[in-house]
Formats: C-alpha cells, sequence, structure tokens
C-alpha cells in the first residue's frame, strides 16, 4: 500500500482524500460567509426616531462610529449567534424598542470583541445604556423580561405617544 511518511508519521494515501476534501469544504464555507457579510455591510444606520421602534444591528465599525456620533441614548444588546436566551429575549426587545424613546441596537460580541471588552461584557445575553455623552448609564446581564422592564424604565424615557395613552 502506497504511503506518505513525515518523520515518524506514516499515512496512507487512500486517508489524505478524506482530508483533502474536508479542506475544500472549509474553503468553499469559508468564502460563501465572507461574500454574504459584505451584503449585510451595505445596511446603514438610522437615527432613534427614524427608525419607528427597531432594532437595529450592528454590522461594521462605521456603523458603530456613525452611531455613536448621533449622540442619542442607547441602548445596546450584547448578543451571540449561538447564544439561546438571547434569541429568546429577542422579541421583547423588539416590543420594548417601540416604547421608549432611545436608540435600541444589537451588538454580536463575536464579531466586535473589543467593544466588548471595552465594557466589560462576561455573560450574554448583556444590556447597557449608554447615554448622549457615550457614559455608562445601566447595565443589566441576562435574559429575564420583567428585569428588562424595570431596567428600561428606571433608565429611559418614553416615547410621547405612549404618554398620551396613560
Amino acid at each position: 500500500m502506497a504511503t506518505l511518511c513525515i518523520g515518524g508519521i506514516c499515512i496512507p494515501y487512500t486517508a489524505i482524500i478524506p482530508f483533502i476534501l474536508m479542506g475544500f469544504k472549509w474553503l468553499l464555507s469559508f468564502f460563501a460567509l465572507s461574500s454574504s457579510k459584505k451584503d449585510d455591510k451595505n445596511k446603514g444606520i438610522a437615527t432613534a426616531a427614524e427608525t419607528d421602534g427597531s432594532v437595529q444591528i450592528i454590522q461594521d465599525d462605521s456603523d458603530w462610529e456613525s452611531l455613536k456620533s448621533k449622540k442619542e441614548t442607547i441602548i445596546l444588546k450584547f448578543t451571540a449567534d449561538w447564544c439561546s436566551p438571547c434569541k429568546a429575549i429577542a422579541p421583547y426587545f423588539q416590543e420594548l424598542s417601540q416604547q421608549y424613546a432611545a436608540h435600541f441596537v444589537e451588538l454580536d460580541v463575536d464579531e466586535f470583541d473589543e467593544i466588548s471588552a471595552k465594557y466589560q461584557v462576561k455573560a450574554m445575553p448583556t444590556f447597557l445604556i449608554l447615554s448622549s455623552d457615550e457614559s455608562v448609564v445601566g447595565t443589566l446581564t441576562g435574559s429575564d423580561q420583567n428585569a428588562l422592564k424595570t431596567f428600561c424604565q428606571q433608565h429611559l424615557v418614553p416615547k410621547q405617544e405612549d404618554k398620551k395613552n396613560q
């Protein structure tokens, strides 16, 4: 049987083919992922007034810098694709974005590790409120809806439409 020997390790040629195929599979998935991220980066960041209560997803550093330059109150949700509690609280976070006058933003900790480290994010989801001067007003960790509601009530201003209805 034909083998390939490197140092003291000999591998039969028939065992090399699966490794080559796995390498090709990885390359194809890498290039497919890279092209989809480029398409996503073309999305812009709107002001809190323009969003009509939607949650914005930060795609790249320019989106983050653009958002900070608007000098608005920001509530950041640090999340990850693999985080089940983050996915569970997402609809409620969206609902709250329609009730409060702040810019609701999601940021992936795997893509923005410097920002996560800057704000000392240790668990997900972590919610952080930044004032217009970028100082941290409050931090909440976890996916408890009641705690998130109380957190928003303590630190954010309700939208004008909600005040008229109360």
